[in-house]
Formats: C-alpha cells, structure tokens, sequence
C-alpha cells in the first residue's frame, strides 16, 4: 500500500498553512496506520493549544484498485482527515492577587 492522497476536511478556524506541515505523508510513501495515527494527535494537539479543547479528528483511509510502476504492485491510498473544530475557548484575563 502507497499513500495516493492526504486531504483535510472541516478545518475552518485553522488554516491548511498551518496545518499542512503536520501532514508527513506524501504521494508514494509507504502507507503506515501508525503515521495516521500519529498524524492525528498532532491535528487534535494543534488545536487543543489555539483555543479548541473539544476538537475531534477523525482519519478515514480509502484503499484504492490495484495499480502497477516499475513491475512493482501496490494498492493506492487516500487519507482524509475529517476535523470537528469545536468552539473556541479565549482567556480574556489572568489575575494574580496575594502574591
């Protein structure tokens, strides 16, 4: 199995930009469940740190017909990351008394 495509879906208040380097699959690597996984731990934590402690991601993998490069035979894969962002949490102050 290679990794054909990595998508994102639901990622309003968190630009591709700054999402996109947290994606360490690109097309052709082998394809490796813990990577997904790993993957999406640093979506969640990403989010977790901008304000977003009830986000959720949620990878699905499609596994493709079968294809043929170089008399080698693999199976493509698309991985999409859905992102349930959930709501924003700002802290407005911090106050320090009795110090």
């Amino acid at each position: 199995h290679r990794v054909n495509a990595v998508s994102l879906i639901g990622n309003a208040a968190v630009g591709g930009g700054d999402l996109e380097p947290l994606l360490k699959l690109t097309r052709g690597d082998p394809f490796a469940d813990a990577r997904v996984a790993a993957i999406r731990v640093a979506l969640e934590e990403l989010y977790r740190v901008r304000g977003h402690a009830q986000v959720a991601v949620q990878p699905s993998i499609e596994v493709l017909p079968e294809q043929s490069e170089g008399g080698v035979r693999f199976r493509p894969v698309d991985v999409r990351f859905t992102i349930e962002e959930g709501p924003r949490t700002l802290v407005g102050s911090v106050v320090i008394s009795g110090a």
